[in-house]
């Protein structure tokens, strides 16, 4: 295997081990979404975008070019069926494994690329969305203590609107017993006034 091929297998043994990594269930996206957000993730966060188009560019064009290359060698072996010897024979078979295996190396590294960045981006979304949702329930609590905190005000207002409303009435009460009895001192008074009248002629 040559130093491009070994490459490409080594990468694609890095991509299994990522997506496996990505993929365990009992990382959250929260911690997921802090290690995005740390400065070695922001470090490799603001060169990942190119680095991965360039890796996708060059897996694309390795892939391509073992296609041609499988290709090249099914069309010799073909042409050579029953009529090469056996070492030539041997040459293509050995060419066409290694351009088959180099195919699906380098497919097997472009689908994990696709799939890998597909799951950073959905992880991103569910963090986004459970931080979303953390603040919206946060939010909600807050109306609704502040909410009952009104209305524990409005059931001490209607408390106190009933004890000046007891007290108002027991006022007027009073009033009322004070003008009748100043009524009946002020008949008293009169009849006293009449009395003391009558007396004095």
């Amino acid at each position: 295997m040559t130093i491009e091929w070994s490459v490409v297998a080594g990468l694609l043994y890095t991509e299994i081990a990522v997506t496996i990594l990505l993929l365990v269930p009992w990382i959250k996206p929260k911690i997921w979404r802090t290690i995005f957000k740390s400065r070695i993730g922001q470090v490799i966060g603001q060169y990942a975008k190119r680095s991965a188009l360039i890796m996708g560019a060059l897996l694309f064009m390795l892939f391509v070019d073992a296609l041609r290359l499988t290709r090249k060698y099914s069309l010799i072996n073909d042409q050579m069926q029953g009529t090469g010897t056996a070492a030539a024979d041997a040459v293509v078979h050995a060419h066409l494994f290694h351009s088959e295996r180099n195919e699906y190396i380098t497919g097997f590294s472009l689908l994990l690329f696709l799939v890998i960045s597909r799951i950073v981006k959905i992880i991103h979304r569910m963090s986004d969305c459970e931080s979303s949702a953390e603040s919206a329930l946060r939010q909600a609590h807050d109306t609704s203590k502040s909410m009952t905190e009104s209305q524990g005000e409005k059931e001490k207002k209607k408390v106190m609107k009933r004890e000046l409303e007891g007290e108002l009435s027991l006022t007027r009460a009073e009033r009322d017993n004070l003008l009748n009895h100043s009524n009946v001192l002020q008949k008293e008074y009169d009849e006293l006034l009449t009395k003391l009248k009558k007396h004095q002629i």
